[in-house]
């Protein structure tokens, strides 16, 4: 699904979220959840170790093909995938629980996404990517950091401007984020025969195991 269209829409998608979240909370709210340890230690047990865990279960019980092993990999090695607040809403999560966690988990990835990764890699020899520290703190700052910085800088400097886009924000990134579901889905469909079977049970697997974090 490498369609150069489909990946310009997918970070504006992404940079659209961000930077309504950006405009809707204060960094008080942002870091809400960090006054929580006890909450905080049970999200990042769940998303940080036994994603990661699950999934080299899986890739030891079950003969999948490359690009799937790879891919299940990089999912469970993003602990702050940019679309994890909307999933978060959509599981009827508080908006500031979800902002929260998703900027920890942003400012985490730059260290925890290549050390898994790493683990990874040393389990499953003929895994096809590799990823530095420096090309995730790069993609984390431009699709994360950026907008939410720009929102709060919005608040700080601009409240009344900030205030009146931010509802405007959160509908036209909401728009985008359902267009994008409908473009993977059709565009998917080709890759879904493709890893017919076994690949599509342990995807289904992922899925919620995905959804329930």
């Amino acid at each position: 699904m490498h369609h150069p269209l489909l990946l310009i829409f997918v970070k504006i998608t992404i940079f659209s979220l961000m930077l309504a979240i950006g405009c809707n909370l204060c960094f008080e709210e942002m870091l809400s959840l960090w006054r929580k340890p006890a909450l905080l230690f049970r999200a990042l047990l769940a998303v940080v170790v036994l994603v990661p865990v699950v999934v080299i279960l899986l890739l030891k019980l079950f003969n999948l093909p490359t690009e799937v092993m790879t891919g299940l990999a990089l999912l469970a090695a993003s602990p702050g995938a940019p679309l994890t607040t909307k999933r978060a809403q959509m599981a009827g999560c508080r908006f500031s629980y979800s902002a929260s966690l998703q900027l920890t988990l942003a400012i985490l990835a730059v260290l925890i996404t290549p050390v898994t990764l790493g683990i990874f890699f040393s389990l499953f020899q003929h895994l096809a990517e590799k990823v530095t520290i420096l090309e995730v703190a790069r993609q984390v700052i431009m699709v994360q950091f950026l907008p939410i910085s720009i929102g709060l800088l919005l608040q700080k400097f601009l409240p009344q401007f900030a205030e009146n886009i931010a509802q405007p924000l959160n509908f036209i990134a909401d728009i985008l984020f359902l267009v994008l579901v409908i473009l993977a889905c059709i565009l998917g469909i080709p890759l879904f025969f493709q890893v017919w079977g076994l690949p599509i049970v342990v995807i289904i697997i992922m899925a919620g195991l995905f959804h329930s974090k």
